[in-house]
């Protein structure tokens, strides 16, 4: 009964895990987009550049969390976990 619960709260935990990032990677990719045009209307452009560096990075790195969180969903499928 234990395994059988820890087993549905991991994959809930889990589940859970990847729809916030998912979340969040839609968010910065809008952010992306309203600074990419921003820049290229010439606002404050200094600070657009960096705000959109920042952003750029970080949805990168969202968009690596994603491949992972997959690879690890996988890995967690071949050990019947």
């Amino acid at each position: 009964m234990i395994q059988l619960s820890t087993k549905r709260g991991t994959t809930k935990l889990f589940y859970d895990i990847y729809l916030l990032k998912e979340r969040e990677l839609r968010l910065h990719k809008q952010k992306v987009l309203e600074l990419e045009k921003s820049i290229e209307k010439g606002f404050n452009n200094s600070l657009c550049n960096k705000k959109y560096n920042i952003v750029s990075i970080r949805h990168q790195q969202l968009k690596k969390t994603i491949k992972n969180l997959k690879m690890l969903r996988i890995e967690l499928d071949k050990l019947n976990f």
